[in-house]
């Protein structure tokens, strides 16, 4: 009984609150950096990562619909693909027999929709956050950077693919975003913390290294923080959307 008492106030709240809302646009670009946890940190090293969300929100609701990409890099790669084409010393040799100077890179994309919450409180604190969920798709990978200067025929072209560990599978995502202050001429920047959640599994057929298949459960878990800005467009208002 006590649940669907504050149930039913929950809903009430939002609806008093949300009776002068007019329909709205929001775009919010984040640029952050993300610390790998789980199989992720066992392959790769800590991320950059920027961000854009599109979201709606309907007439008279604080509610709104959204959906985000971004693009994730970064330097560190821990894995060691070329076990199988070291010599000795630990040297990948090119076509004219000199060791050649081969940069591994992550790469990652995700793409998703979801739901997010718009606050209207006498709490100036909550009046400045925002927070979105979001489900969709992630794929990882490493980036083989070839030696301009020297040719290694074992990971040219197609060859790649057998030790980019390319991987994918359903990931989801939260984001918080709190503007810091209430000066009229920073308002719409934001500061916040974001959870990034995937299951993935290695899409080759195998890894040239080991010359077996994986099909074992990939999981990834990426805390990380960004800074955004962030637009809003009143549809009733046309000055409403400004820089």
């Amino acid at each position: 009984m006590r649940l669907l008492v504050l149930f039913s106030l929950l809903i009430f709240h939002e609806y008093l609150f949300s009776q002068n809302e007019d329909a709205s646009f929001f775009l919010s670009l984040h640029y952050g950096t993300q610390l790998p946890e789980l199989n992720y940190k066992s392959r790769f090293g800590p991320s950059l990562r920027p961000t854009a969300v599109v979201s709606y929100q309907p007439e008279n609701t604080l509610n709104v619909w959204s959906v985000t990409g971004f693009f994730q890099f970064g330097t560190l790669v821990k894995e060691d693909i070329f076990s199988n084409l070291l010599t000795p010393e630990g040297y990948l040799i090119g076509n004219d027999k000199n060791p050649a100077a081969i940069q591994l890179r992550q790469r990652s994309w995700f793409i998703g929709a979801g739901k997010g919450w718009r606050f209207k409180e006498k709490s100036n604190f909550l009046n400045r956050m925002i927070m979105d969920v979001y489900g969709g798709f992630f794929q990882h990978k490493i980036r083989i950077q070839e030696d301009p200067a020297r040719l290694v025929p074992q990971i040219n072209g197609e060859y790649k693919k057998g030790y980019d560990r390319l991987s994918n599978g359903p990931g989801i995502q939260f984001n918080m975003s709190y503007n810091p202050t209430a000066n009229p001429a920073l308002t719409r920047f934001v500061v916040g913390l974001d959870l990034f959640a995937a299951h993935t599994i290695n899409r080759r057929p195998v890894n040239f290294n080991t010359g077996l298949p994986d099909k074992s459960s990939f999981w990834v878990l990426l805390p990380g923080i960004h800074l955004g800005y962030h637009f809003k467009k009143v549809f009733k208002d046309p000055s409403s959307l400004r820089y």
